[in-house]
């Protein structure tokens, strides 16, 4: 599976964009990411769904509207529908990495068969937990994951390929 992590230091960018509402970085963000792209890069980008109290207190989803701005520059066309939420997991912030994993395990569901090649696009990937539970999602609904994009990794860690 192909991983693409921006920069490791990109963290105070995509909490300044999430949280402060910078909407102006989308565009920016996206850039970035298609030019860090494969060269055919093609299929469907999939965002991690936004959690529910993240979208109450924000007021937006950042990742679906960075999806659809990498589509409209790139040969991938976004689905924001195809993962969902099976469960709201708790907050991540302060677990260990066997927590995190715990808490997102089974924390997905996929609402159609698709036969494109999906990419799973989040923000920031600490510990790897939510792509490996939307990646078990997807392989259980027997969907292709060809790769993973996020803006940063402050902690790049080899159990992605578990």
């Amino acid at each position: 599976m192909h991983i693409t992590a921006l920069n490791h230091d990109f963290v105070q960018v995509v909490v300044v964009w999430k949280d402060q509402r910078a909407r102006y970085l989308t565009q920016p963000l996206a850039s970035h990411v298609v030019r860090s792209l494969p060269s055919k890069a093609e299929g469907l980008l999939v965002p991690i769904p936004v959690r529910h109290t993240s979208l109450d207190k924000r007021g937006w989803n950042p990742l679906l509207d960075l999806s659809n701005e990498i589509s409209h520059n790139s040969r991938l066309n976004t689905d924001g529908a195809l993962l969902q939420w099976k469960r709201q997991p708790h907050e991540q912030r302060g677990l260990t990495n066997n927590q995190r994993d715990m808490n997102m395990n089974d924390a997905f569901r996929v609402t159609r068969s698709e036969q494109r090649w999906v990419w799973l696009l989040d923000d920031v990937m600490t510990s790897g937990a939510t792509l490996r539970s939307a990646a078990k999602a997807l392989r259980a609904a027997d969907i292709r994951l060809k790769g993973c994009i996020v803006l940063a990794a402050p902690r790049m860690r080899s159990r992605m390929h578990s």
